[in-house]
């Protein structure tokens, strides 16, 4: 990875394209959490020019029970591959919580790439009732 910063973060804080920086580990790891939160808090048709970017709606779960756990599981990482390009062998695994089948918490384990180096990371997403995805990592 060439950068911790996404390119929109870097033109905010108006970082020249030529400018080098020294790569830090844990600001590239809360860019692409930053990331993801907002990736994964869109629902699919939002996005006019990228019709497929965020997950589906999921309002029916109730009804597609036991396979929504799977369903879900390959929307996440199908997502994160697409459109989240500095996270690579992305694996999105079910939690079980409690005795509870709809508390859908799914760890999320892959790998980073800065100076060559590759780093691991590890975060929690939380689908609630209200399709709302909280992340922590």
């Amino acid at each position: 990875m060439g950068n911790e910063l996404s390119l929109l973060e870097r033109i905010a804080n108006e970082i020249p394209a030529n400018h080098n920086i020294e790569i830090n580990d844990s600001k590239a790891v809360e860019s692409i959490l930053n990331h993801v939160k907002k990736i994964l808090n869109v629902r699919q048709g939002s996005v006019q020019t990228m019709p497929d970017y965020g997950l589906p709606d999921f309002n029916d779960l109730a009804r597609r029970f036991p396979n929504a756990i799977e369903e879900i599981k390959r929307s996440i990482r199908q997502c994160l591959e697409k459109y989240e390009p500095r996270l690579v062998n992305i694996q999105v695994d079910h939690v079980m919580v409690g005795d509870h089948m709809m508390d859908l918490r799914y760890d999320v384990k892959a790998q980073i790439s800065v100076d060559g180096k590759n780093t691991n990371v590890w975060f929690e997403t939380i689908l609630d009732t209200a399709g709302k995805v909280s992340i922590r990592g």
